[in-house]
């Protein structure tokens, strides 16, 4: 049973935050006294693409008419755009999450994978994955070992992994892709009427590493007037989109995708000195790399200072730390999947 802390220093308010320690990766204190919690990693979407052998696809098909004319949360979808024959949505107790699985494609000359399954499992939780085991079980109904085989063959086409730092404002925050400058295409960003950062797109090219988008998650929560389950704590989240191509029982193997990243909370080092230098220094950064913006000041003793400046805002962030518990997050997904 997971151990919970309330956390009164993380927030502002007098309802402190409730915490449990197994989703914290590590801590510290910010240069203002405050605390930030950089949470352990989680899958945000996750799209599989699933073999089916030849002799089984005519039964798997029929497990899936059963489930939709069953009555017990299986829900038709007619959709003229998807390029399967069956379509149908598997709805998850006491949530308004629902998995998408998509059966038998169109065109099989273009579309290999018998079966496509698009789902959150933050959102789907552990009631999810059974109700997509229960699905998978009714589908192979008569063949057990071969559902086993292509759980752990199905592959990953898609993975969204995202990361909450706690008690840190974006606007406090300059995140930046290390390795982007040859195959960044185009970076955007989009500020509140202050003029104050709220979102970060970085797009990449097709052979480049993927997409990246940081954002305050409590200012969309709020916006789209969906649940935050943060209180009044700001919220730093940090998303990276990925097409792994692997196999969903090799993916605890995948290298780290937030080594890829760097992040400071640069809004909270400033060097010293006066008036708006250093905020428009950091949209600097922001648009051209720390070191290209950097190589802009002629000045030598304000570019050391806002090079040391920026490495002390940077320390914070440990990539190693926040994967380590990658294995485990991975390993719980397929064993939710596969469990009897």
């Amino acid at each position: 049973m997971p151990v919970t802390i309330v956390d009164s220093k993380l927030s502002p308010s007098n309802k402190p935050l409730t915490l449990s320690l197994s989703k914290i990766a590590y801590s510290g204190t910010l240069p203002t006294g405050g605390t930030f919690r950089v949470l352990k990693p989680f899958i945000d979407k996750m799209t599989l693409l699933i073999d089916v052998p030849l002799a089984l696809q005519d039964e798997v098909v029929e497990g899936a008419k059963i489930l939709c004319q069953s009555g017990a949360g299986f829900q038709w979808v007619s959709n003229a755009k998807s390029r399967y024959q069956v379509r149908l949505f598997a709805k998850i107790p006491g949530s308004r999450h629902k998995i998408i699985v998509e059966v038998k494609p169109k065109d099989a000359s273009k579309i290999k994978s018998f079966i496509r399954v698009e789902m959150n499992p933050q959102k789907a939780s552990d009631a999810g994955l059974k109700v997509l085991r229960e699905m998978f079980l009714v589908m192979f109904l008569n063949a057990p070992q071969a559902l086993s085989e292509a759980i752990d063959n199905a592959r990953v086409s898609r993975l969204d992994i995202t990361v909450d730092i706690l008690g840190v404002d974006i606007k406090d925050a300059l995140v930046h892709p290390i390795k982007a400058q040859k195959t960044l295409k185009k970076k955007i960003l989009y500020m509140a009427p202050s003029g104050a950062v709220q979102t970060i797109y970085a797009i990449f090219t097709k052979n480049g590493s993927g997409n990246w988008c940081a954002y305050n998650k409590k200012l969309q929560a709020t916006e789209k007037k969906k649940s935050y389950h943060y209180h009044d704590v700001d919220c730093l989240r940090i998303e990276k989109r990925k097409d792994p191509k692997m196999h969903l029982k090799n993916i605890s193997k995948m290298e780290n995708p937030f080594g890829e990243v760097s992040v400071y909370l640069a809004g909270l080092y400033p060097p010293n000195l006066h008036g708006d230098v250093w905020p428009l220094f950091l949209d600097s950064c922001r648009m051209r790399g720390p070191q290209n913006a950097l190589a802009l000041i002629q000045d030598e003793v304000i570019r050391q200072s806002f090079s040391q400046c920026l490495m002390e805002a940077g320390a914070f962030w440990d990539a190693g730390k926040l994967w380590g518990s990658w294995a485990d997050i991975s390993a719980q997904l397929i064993q939710g999947l596969k469990d009897q």
